[in-house]
């Protein structure tokens, strides 16, 4: 992605460039996994006319418009933050910091909303799993799709009646990001001198002749403003890595929803409920890979493994999955080592027909 030039101009900014290229890679990647393999929608017709309730179609046709809306903004936000990230590269191998400084605020208020979405998300999920009737469920899966719907929408734009106005961009990232990212509303506050039309971005011009007789940074300080730019980027771009696959986890448990109350056929209150964490093994090696034991489906065990890995202080970087005649084997590389787990392989199986078949 960037000039050898770039990389040796900024060469203390080697884990910047390696982050973004990582987050830009890896959001490629998720194009053909099975999150995006799902279509944005299911034929509802089938399902109405056969064997469930009243109250269950009511909340099989809610639970699909929840998870029509979350692959919506999901996409549409990877589809941002690669142009960004495009953008910020084709700038600094342009010499061209002022576009590097809007590229890059603006990703930091990316990862804001992400932050926030991520946040009010898992906190509806686990109001979720205390309902004990349908109107409660609905009501509050109606409240959780005005979430992504305001936040996409907004009022500032359409005006569109009903629709909550939109979080300003500076509350997002001060009140969610920056109690994850430490530092986040501080060098937002630093980019946000260079994007707008004051000392901040002149000074990011006022190099060459531009700057011949007036009293401006000499080129080594912009240099060095270009080089603290470069790592916000990059630890910036490190952060929503990670909190991507965590906001597309949100998505497969919105399927997993959708499949115990139509394929499994599960009451309301087991539809929401999220087994408890035992397990067996220690995750060292595919002999001793993690099991859990009361994982009902294959997304049962996906959120118990990021639970466990939260439980454990052991941060996922990187995953990758192998299979045998029974079990499909998810090992993560974390920042203390690799850790392995084993899903039954029919629970896999048949949770990838159920939705591939019905799209």
């Amino acid at each position: 992605m960037f000039r050898q030039e770039i990389r040796k101009l900024y060469g203390s900014c080697y884990d910047a460039f390696t982050a973004i290229e990582n987050l830009y890679n890896y959001i490629l990647q998720q194009q053909d996994n099975l999150l995006r393999l799902i279509s944005y929608r299911v034929e509802l017709t089938k399902y109405s006319q056969e064997h469930l309730s009243k109250d269950s179609k009511e909340l099989f046709v809610r639970l699909v418009r929840l998870k029509n809306q979350f692959l919506h903004v999901c996409r549409v936000i990877e589809v941002k933050v690669l142009h960004l990230l495009d953008g910020f590269t084709y700038a600094l191998n342009t010499n061209n910091t002022l576009v590097a400084a809007l590229c890059t605020r603006s990703l930091v208020e990316h990862a804001g909303t992400l932050s926030y979405l991520t946040r009010k998300s898992f906190e509806f999920l686990e109001e979720l799993k205390f309902v004990n009737d349908y109107k409660q469920a609905i009501k509050k899966l109606e409240k959780l799709e005005d979430t992504y719907r305001s936040l996409f929408y907004g009022t500032r734009f359409f005006r569109v009646k009903g629709l909550v106005d939109v979080i300003p961009s500076p509350k997002l990232v001060k009140d969610y990001l920056g109690r994850e990212l430490k530092g986040a509303y501080d060098v937002y506050r630093y980019l946000s001198e260079f994007v707008h039309p004051n000392f901040g971005s002149n000074i990011l011009v006022s190099v060459g002749q531009l700057g011949e007789g007036i009293i401006v940074p000499s080129s080594e300080e912009i240099r060095k403003i270009t080089e603290r730019i470069i790592k916000i980027g990059g630890t910036t771009a490190d952060y929503m890595l990670g909190k991507i696959a965590e906001f597309s986890l949100i998505g497969f448990i919105y399927l997993d929803y959708i499949f115990k109350c139509v394929k499994l056929r599960l009451p309301l209150k087991d539809v929401f409920r999220e087994p408890e964490l035992d397990f067996i093994g220690d995750g060292r090696s595919k002999e001793s890979a993690i099991l859990f034991k009361g994982a009902k489906t294959y997304i049962d065990h996906i959120r118990l493994q990021y639970r466990l890995l939260e439980k454990l202080e052991r941060r996922s970087v990187m995953q990758k999955t192998i299979f045998d005649e029974e079990f499909l084997y998810d090992i993560h590389e974390t920042d203390k080592g690799e850790i392995w787990f084993k899903v039954p392989r029919r629970l896999y199986d048949e949770f990838r027909t159920f939705w591939l078949d019905k799209n």
